[in-house]
Order: structure tokens, then sequence, then C-alpha cells
């Protein structure tokens, strides 16, 4: 059997790692047009309705939901790892959950990020935490990443994953920030 040599998948599988099998600059370009004018565009259609006073997280677990969902179709259709250039995924196979022996596309840890922002647009359904709730659970990632870097400790899987998963709120938690902020000072420049 021949193995990528960038990710360990085995060939026949049809490796779609991103060193095996590259993006091309214009597919990069549109991945990042999409994640970021989707959550703008939902942000600032809102803001438009007086539903703009629900909280902004729900907004922003929403429109990072749909980009995950339109990257998850996109790389179904297209075989390219779109989902790994949103994260930033290392895809190694030996730090991948396997699913009927064969390795998924997204390691450990981006895969708990990607189910938790998911699960993330849920909870804010039922209940929003203080602010200092999401940068507490960032810390359990930063300690396992920390100490796996300088080899402290070897992570396992079922880590990486519930660390992903409860950064995933973190993530979601700062692109709303991020998008807030980027409302506030397109209207503050509109209203000059």
């Amino acid at each position: 059997m021949a193995y990528c040599t960038h990710c360990g998948r085995e060939i026949h599988d049809h490796c779609v790692c991103l060193q095996g099998n590259p993006i091309s600059k214009k597919a990069a370009l549109f991945i990042y047009l999409l994640t970021a004018f989707v959550p703008m565009t939902i942000f600032i259609h809102v803001r438009s309705f007086s539903i703009w006073q629900v909280h902004y997280q729900i907004y922003g677990a929403l429109s990072l939901s749909i980009v995950l969902i339109a990257l998850t179709l996109l790389e179904v259709l297209a075989k390219s790892s779109y989902l790994a250039l949103f994260f930033g995924c290392h895809q190694s196979v030996n730090r991948t959950i396997h699913l009927r022996s064969r390795p998924l596309p997204l390691c450990a840890r981006c895969l708990g990020i990607y189910l938790g922002v998911f699960l993330s647009f849920f909870i804010s359904l039922i209940h929003i935490f203080p602010f200092y709730v999401y940068l507490l659970l960032a810390i359990p990632l930063l300690i396992d990443g920390i100490g796996q870097k300088k080899k402290l400790w070897v992570s396992t899987n079922s880590r990486r994953f519930f660390t992903g998963l409860l950064f995933s709120n973190t993530l979601v938690f700062v692109y709303s920030l991020f998008y807030v902020f980027l409302i506030s000072v397109m209207d503050s420049i509109y209203y000059l």
C-alpha cells in the first residue's frame, strides 16, 4: 500500500490533504471571500431589523455554522480540503479520529471545533454566558497545546477533541465580537 508522505493517509483513499493536493489560489480566494462576506451579510441584514437586540453571539454562531456547512458541501463536491484550509488543520493521520478504520479529513481538535460551532449555536439560543466564561473555555486547549508543544506530555485524540469542543464557544464569541466591531466601525464611518 502507498501512503501520502504529508498526512499519512493511504493514497487509494483519494488523499485530499492540503500539502498533497493543494488548493488553487482562485479557490482559496473564493473560500476567504465566502468566510468574510456571509457573516457580514447576516450581521448587516439582522441589524436593520428590530431583532438586532437579540444577543449578537446567536448571529455569530449562525453565520459561522452557515460558512461551515457551505465549506463542507464544497469539500464533498470538489473533493478538496476546504475545511482544513479554513481551520489551518495539519490533517496528520495519527492525530485524526478514524471512522470505520478510515481517517476523517480533519484532525481531532479541528473536528471538535467544527462540531462545537454547531453546538454553540444551540447553546446560545438557550443561554448567553458572561464573556469571562468564553475565555475560560479556551484554557484547556491552551494548556493541552502548549504542554504538547513543549513535550511535557503526548495528548490523546479524545483530549484534543474535547478541548476543541470547549474552545469552539470561545471561537464563536471572538468571531461574533469581530463582526460587531467591524459593523460599528462601518457605521461610524457612514455617519461621519
